[in-house]
């Protein structure tokens, strides 16, 4: 009977040990979840992405970078693979500091449409040569967006 407590014991220790370190891991990755770091050249964009998409950006560093290596590239999302991660948005400092508003807005917005939406791109054209969708391959003419910013804007929050 005491060998038949003692393996009772020793079994129920391991599960409390299990128990516990789940509980700890669990509880510590909420934190990690919620952890921004983010720039604050780009707090008003994700705090308007946040607005219009009605989602709160967590679990995300954005930060400036030198993309010089990647020709035409003016901003990347490494999205995470598992919840517990964190994505990161990289913005090329250069473009950054030429560009318009508008031209910041949706950078920022198309990199959080992969990292927070989880959106690809979408390389279709529509009305006078403008793509129909925010998440187009690449940059495209302000005028595009100034004219269609509605457009966009719902096309990119449509789930």
């Amino acid at each position: 009977m005491i060998n038949l407590i003692k393996k009772v014991w020793k079994k129920t220790s391991f599960l409390r040990v299990l128990t516990y370190t789940f509980l700890f891991i669990s509880c510590s990755t909420t934190e990690v979840l919620k952890k921004q770091e983010i720039e604050k050249e780009f707090i008003p964009y994700v705090l308007s992405f946040e607005k219009y998409s009605g989602k709160q950006v967590e679990a995300i560093r954005i930060r400036f970078a030198n993309l010089d290596y990647m020709p035409k590239v003016t901003g990347i999302c490494y999205r995470t693979k598992f919840k517990l991660g964190i994505s990161t948005i990289k913005i090329d400092s250069y473009y950054w500091e030429k560009a318009t508003d508008n031209e910041k807005e949706m950078l920022i917005w198309h990199e959080l449409g992969h990292c927070v939406l989880n959106k690809d791109h979408n390389n279709s054209i529509g009305n006078r040569g403008c793509p129909i969708s925010i998440m187009y391959f690449s940059g495209f003419p302000e005028f595009c967006y100034v004219n269609y910013k509605r457009h966009y804007i719902k096309e990119l929050f449509q789930y």
